[in-house]
């Protein structure tokens, strides 16, 4: 994960030889751990770091050969609607993980933990909502679309700015409105949240859609949303920007590569 806030270590005894037991007997400082940065940061995204000393005994050796093994869990989100973490369901996801980890014949055995990492970093739920400005140095690049909207429908403003191009009049929202219907936004509420993006992807069969986030305090592009479906016959770009008081808007990327020069 990225932006890592905290990494806090737990220490491991040579008696840690299964992945349950460790994280049974630490459930409670984990969970403590945990819910000391929620306070903080109001939501957050956790990671579940684990290493693993394997060995095997060696044919025809008296001696043991030993391995490292290195897992994770995927990042999960944390806030007070869902204040923890569910050590079961941590504990089958490391159990499978191990499982793989010895389906080529190795023969590995567990024979200890070696090290146990709780890594957390911030979550912001971005979305989408009334006009925000371009910044500067990206409107004089001249490479996006920004609707002027005033409600929160800047999501899809923008997207059928760039499934349906107009050369007049390219940031008013009566240009796009008689094609508002033509996308299936069922159940999509706005204003519109990055990880609703594979819904709307599910409900236009013929539309891929990549979110990229501008950080103004660094200048740099991060990728938000990258879709699996970049076969499908229409693609668009989304530019996510970030005003004043937390507010977010997005905009219709016309020209990549126009906006990330220089950039990676």
């Amino acid at each position: 994960m990225d932006n890592i806030v905290s990494k806090t270590t737990l220490p491991t005894h040579a008696n840690d030889t299964t992945v349950g037991g460790f994280l049974n007997a630490n459930a409670e400082q984990i969970q403590e751990t945990i819910e000391h940065a929620r306070a903080q940061l109001r939501s957050i995204r956790v990671q579940l770091r684990i290493d693993i000393l394997f060995s095997r005994q060696v044919y025809n050796q008296t001696s043991q050969q030993t391995v490292m093994g290195y897992f994770s869990t995927q990042p999960e989100v944390v806030s007070s609607s869902s204040p923890e973490i569910d050590i079961n369901a941590a504990t089958a996801n490391f159990n499978n993980q191990i499982e793989h980890f010895n389906s080529r014949g190795s023969g590995y055995q567990v024979k200890r933990i070696m090290k146990f990492t709780i890594s957390i970093t911030k979550f912001r739920p971005l979305h989408g909502g009334t006009y925000i400005p371009i910044p500067p140095n990206i409107a004089k690049k001249h490479c996006t679309i920004n609707v002027l909207n005033s409600d929160n429908k800047c999501f899809l403003w923008s997207t059928l700015a760039a499934l349906y191009p107009s050369k007049m009049n390219q940031n008013k929202v009566y240009t796009y409105r008689k094609y508002e219907n033509l996308l299936n936004m069922t159940g999509i509420n706005f204003p519109v949240q990055t990880k609703q993006t594979p819904r709307i992807e599910r409900q236009n069969p013929f539309l891929s859609v990549n979110v990229f986030y501008y950080d103004a305090d660094t200048g740099d592009f991060c990728v938000e949303y990258r879709s699996p479906e970049r076969q499908r016959e229409k693609h668009v770009n989304l530019l996510l920007l970030e005003g004043e008081n937390g507010k977010h808007h997005y905009v219709c990327i016309t020209n990549m590569s126009r906006l990330i020069a220089h950039r990676s």
